[in-house]
């Protein structure tokens, strides 16, 4: 009888998430390039990394893919976050951030076709908290 080997078994179940999670970026830079958003997201671009880069109002911003695993064989969570990292801190501010899983379903509530407007608008809310917070002028130099 064959054992099931863990280092394989868990990086199978990484791929599975990655594919959702490039599907969940691909649909976010869908949206953020049609219209009512795209004079605002500029320069989007996937990475090799399974990142989406995004200018917003010349700032620019990351949104990844995680999946964090407990002590058992099946992922304590994934999600899809969007991160900005300051001139001058060490490290990236986390903006807005929505789990998902292995059927689509994003934060519960919205499905692959239907989570990303929810989603800029809260990444919208967000950032102007944060910016507030860390004392960063939300500059409106639309081109």
């Amino acid at each position: 009888m064959s054992r099931l080997n863990p280092i394989i078994e868990d990086y199978k179940l990484l791929l599975v998430f990655r594919n959702v999670g490039l599907q969940l970026l691909q649909q976010l830079k869908a949206v953020m390039s049609s219209p009512p958003y795209s004079p605002y997201f500029k320069n989007l671009t996937i990475t090799d990394q399974n990142e989406l880069l995004f200018t917003y109002l010349q700032h620019p911003f990351r949104t990844g893919i995680a999946v964090y695993f407990n002590h058992s064989r099946l992922p304590k969570s994934a999600q899809i976050a969007t991160y900005y990292t300051p001139e001058g801190k060490s490290g990236p501010e986390e903006i807005v951030s929505y789990g998902f899983d292995l059927n689509y379903q994003v934060n519960d509530v919205y499905a692959l076709k239907d989570f990303g407007e929810p989603y800029l608008i809260e990444f919208h809310q967000n950032l102007k908290k944060t910016f507030s917070d860390l004392h960063i002028p939300l500059a409106l130099r639309l081109k």
